[in-house]
Parts: C-alpha cells; structure tokens; sequence
C-alpha cells in the first residue's frame, strides 16, 4: 500500500525556469529526511521508474560532496555529482547537481545526450514540512533556460523517483514491525501491571522504605514512572545519531556518568518526597504510552544501533537500551516495592 496521499501539485515553472513538485508523503518528517541522506536508503529509491543506483556516496554537510550512478533499464550508467548547500536536519535541503564522469569530474549535459542549452549546473531544494505524522515535501528543480521538452522530461523524471520513494517509505515501515512490536506489547504490559499494583496500595504502603532503593515506596513508584519518556528521549537521540554521552558532552561541557546519573536519582527523591498515588500513576501512564510509541516504531537496523549513553559504560545497543531502561527497569523496581508491602 502507498504510504503519500498523493498530493501532487501541477508542476510550476517559475520565472528562472524552476520545476515545482510538492508531494505529502504518510511517513514522519525525520524518516523521510534520512531518505535523502542516507545512501543505504537512498539507492532504494533514487531515480525513475525502471533505473537502478548501483554507487552512491554522501557528505551531507554545508561543501560536503554526493555522487551517484543512476542504471537505466538498458544498462546505460549516468553519473552525477552535487555539493551540498545548506542542511538543516531535518526542514531543509539545498544542494547543486551537475552530470559527471565516473571519477567525479563534471562533464557537460551534451555527454549524455541533453542538449546544448540545457543548464551544466542546476541546483535543487527540498523543503520538509511535519503534520500530524505526515510529511510535506516541497520539490524545487532551477533548470534555467532548458528547453521545454527537457524541462518536461525532467519533471517526470523527479515525479517518478518520488513515486518511488513513496513505495521505499511504505516497505520501510512494513517491514518495522515484530521485534519492535512484541518489545512494545512486553513493555506495555509491565506497564499494565505496575499501575495495577500501584492502585492497590494503602497510603501506610505509600510511606513505607524500600530496601533496594532507601526510598519510601511513593518516591521509587515515582522514579519508575518519571524515567519512562527520559529513556525513551535517550532512545531517540541514540537512533538518530551522536549517543547521549556525546549530546551531553557537547551542551554542557562534561560527560554523562553513572555518579552523575545517582545526583540525578537523589535530587529526584527529595523533590518528590509527597508525591500523591494519583499523579504517579498518571505519569506511569503518559510516559508508558510515549515510549511504547517509540520502541513500536523502531526498525530492525534501529534496535541493533549502538550508543554510548554513559561515559563510564561500554557502548549498548537501543534494543539492550529499551530492555534495560524501560522492561527491567520496571521489573526491579516494581519488585522492590511489591517486596516491601507484602503482595
């Protein structure tokens, strides 16, 4: 099944000859962002209907380079070469695109086949615009003076690819799904159960110390419930890139550490010392149903990514993140609590 609405706006030529295209794509803004920067996704798409992308190589910063082969249907391979204008992850593209030879050299449209007027640099802008889960990409081709009938060809061409990116999107998010789902259906139910357990208890359960944490009950309920969506926001920011320790490194000057981590806890456990039954298992709830949604959407590549998330621990992967920081993390806790009221 598709994943666009396939809303696609009449191609406009503006007055410097630019092609127009904007397509609404049922994929989240960063997810269709990475497949413009991404070469492993890239070459899933690129291209129209019936050509292939056997080389692709990306240095997606403001002067970094991208080149590619594009493999027509009857084995003819078109190499091109862009330098990167502006990126701004994950709103905006601008990048220029030139024919060129297979070592990277530019060479004129005409070695190709385009004719003489057809611009030797053209420039493309893309523009990522995020609702309510969908994506609006905006399409800009500047092919100056080309003639109508390659201005034409062009446009097709860039419809065709988006088409395809279109059906790269959807088989993307088919194949998400049953590692990520049964991990979001296991988490979910620890959930479940905890705020089944936390709704029984007595107000003299509520004020009683654990043994594990030196915490009453209330406060480590409520550590459980508060680091569900932080764990979940470490997710993502391993998932899309630098780990937490190196996010953490560069906004604040320092590594993240495991004693930092404990501060962290210890502020957590005087802040919330009269915490009520009703507002932890409200924010059990939110933060349950926040991160069940981020592990649900995580790919099979995603959950083998590895991150460092503190300085002073070896690297882990975001499944052994999500298992640790979210399923066990409810079950040691939940057990110490169950452990120290009796049932």
């Amino acid at each position: 099944m598709s994943t666009t609405d396939r809303e696609t706006t009449p191609p406009a030529t503006s007055v410097d000859g630019s092609i127009v295209i904007t397509r609404v794509f049922d994929a989240p803004r960063e997810r269709v962002f990475k497949a413009w920067t991404e070469p492993e996704r890239f070459v899933r798409w690129w291209g129209p209907n019936g050509f292939t992308t056997p080389f692709c190589t990306m240095d997606v910063r403001p002067g970094g380079v991208l080149r590619y082969c594009m493999r027509s249907p009857q084995g003819q391979d078109f190499w091109g070469r862009g330098v990167y204008r502006e990126i701004v992850a994950p709103e905006r593209i601008v990048y220029t695109d030139t024919f060129s030879d297979q070592d990277g050299h530019p060479v004129p449209p005409t070695h190709y086949g385009m004719s003489a007027d057809f611009p030797p640099e053209t420039l493309v802008t893309l523009t990522f615009a995020a609702h309510a889960g969908k994506t609006t990409l905006t399409l800009q081709f500047s092919v100056g003076s080309a003639p109508a009938s390659e201005r034409e060809m062009c446009r097709q061409g860039w419809a065709e690819s988006l088409d395809r990116l279109d059906e790269s999107l959807a088989q993307e998010q088919t194949a998400r799904g049953a590692k990520s789902e049964a991990l979001a259906q296991l988490f979910e139910a620890k959930a479940r159960e905890a705020a089944a357990v936390l709704a029984k208890l007595s107000d003299a359960d509520w004020k009683k110390v654990t043994e594990a944490e030196k915490w009453t009950v209330g406060v480590t309920a409520h550590h459980l419930a508060g680091t569900l969506e932080a764990v979940a926001g470490i997710v993502t920011t391993v998932v899309s890139g630098p780990s937490l320790g190196n996010a953490f490194s560069a906004a604040f000057g320092q590594d993240f550490t495991g004693a930092m981590l404990d501060e962290m806890n210890a502020t957590h456990a005087k802040e919330h010392a009269n915490c009520t039954r009703a507002e932890t298992i409200a924010l059990l709830e939110r933060g349950a149903a926040a991160a069940a949604a981020v592990v649900r959407g995580l790919s099979d590549d995603q959950l083998a990514k590895s991150g460092t998330v503190f300085a002073d621990a070896p690297p882990m992967t975001v499944e052994q993140l999500v298992i640790g920081g979210l399923i066990t993390h409810i079950d040691e806790h939940l057990g110490s609590i169950r452990k120290t009221v009796g049932h």
